[in-house]
């Protein structure tokens, strides 16, 4: 399954580092291109990244549209969650990246695995979204959106987000 992760962008390497390798020994492929950057994070290079010419940061944006466009799946990572991931990965602007494109990804009916404690907002609860309190759950959830079909021969449906992966 092609998966895209949306999160805070000082959250990088933690993600590239810890979780990342992760993801691909469950048979997943990462497409968010943006955890391959190696810039370095700072008050120039998050948030709006004042740091970054417009013509460059035209290209960062069309390229996580495209990233997020050829996903099957869209892993969000909570503000919360990102703060117990790495407290200083929060100590940098919260720009809300993340939210243009988890909307883009409901927008395309693409499920949305919301990784954190609790929603941030109403739209983590909706009929496209799952709520994965921990990474293990994430890694569960994906592996159900994998399955086409749910033991006992039912089809896999999208349900209320409002259940987490492990009900």
């Amino acid at each position: 399954m092609k998966v895209y992760i949306a999160a805070p962008y000082a959250l990088r390497d933690v993600l590239r580092q810890a979780y990342l390798p992760q993801l691909e020994d469950a048979g997943h492929t990462c497409m968010s291109s943006w955890l391959n950057e190696s810039v370095p994070i700072g008050s120039t290079t998050t948030g709006s990244a004042p740091g970054v010419a417009d013509l460059q940061a035209q290209a960062h944006v069309d390229q996580d549209i495209a990233d997020v466009l050829s996903s099957d799946a869209l892993v969000l990572v909570t503000w919360r969650q990102a703060a117990l991931l790495s407290p200083k990965a929060v100590t940098h602007p919260n720009s809300g990246g993340r939210h243009v494109e988890t909307g883009m990804a409901l927008v395309m009916r693409t499920p949305v695995v919301v990784w954190g404690p609790e929603p941030e907002n109403i739209f983590h609860r909706g009929v496209d979204a799952y709520l994965a309190p921990s990474w293990r759950s994430v890694l569960d959830t994906l592996a159900d959106l994998s399955t086409p079909v749910r033991q006992g021969g039912e089809p896999r449906s999208a349900g209320p987000a409002r259940r987490t992966a492990n009900q």
